[in-house]
């Protein structure tokens, strides 16, 4: 009995530091998708709103991963080729497979660092993966997870806390990694 006792006040306390955390990331994002939505032109690279998923991720997640670079942030491509080589990095899989989509939602509900990428040319995009739910969507006919994402052509485009599949026209080579 009291062994349940334990394993039930160690839940709670589990749930209640995720939701603390989850409603911590959702106000620092969105202040930076106010700010962000103010960027009034198509940004370039060296434009800081060129930054802000870097920046985003280092006030979400906690991590300096991505510090570096121009403005002290990096850009998408250069945060691109940072998931891929560095070894901080676990690749999850492609979103076009329903456990990759679970494991990454999975990931960041216990509080670790998730981004989808997708590697095209001039720039790519990066995703944040954030706690919640998965949810239906009929254009990629799968279990999608919670997320953000901030479009540095169209800024009013952006979002915080829709399904991952309002970030890609599609699920073909959108890899997921956590940290």
């Amino acid at each position: 009995m009291q062994r349940n006792a334990i394993w039930f006040v160690a839940l709670v306390s589990m749930l209640f530091a995720v939701t603390n955390v989850s409603a911590q990331w959702e106000d620092a994002l969105a202040a930076m998708l106010s700010e962000f939505q103010d960027c009034s032109t198509p940004v370039e690279s060296g434009n800081p709103c060129n930054t802000v998923t870097a920046r985003a991720v280092a006030a979400v997640y906690g991590i300096d991963d991505f510090s570096a670079g121009t403005d002290g942030a990096m850009s998408i491509r250069e945060m691109i080729a940072e998931v891929k080589s560095s070894g901080g990095w676990s690749d999850l899989g492609t979103a076009d497979k329903q456990e990759a989509l679970n494991a990454a939602q999975e990931a960041a509900n216990t509080g670790r660092a998730v981004v989808a990428v997708l590697e095209e040319e001039p720039v790519g995009h990066v995703a944040l993966i954030l706690p919640g739910k998965l949810a239906p969507s009929g254009k990629w006919g799968a279990q999608v997870p919670n997320s953000a994402s901030f479009f540095p052509k169209t800024p009013g485009r952006s979002y915080v806390g829709k399904t991952l599949a309002y970030a890609f026209k599609t699920k073909a080579m959108v890899r997921l990694y956590a940290k």
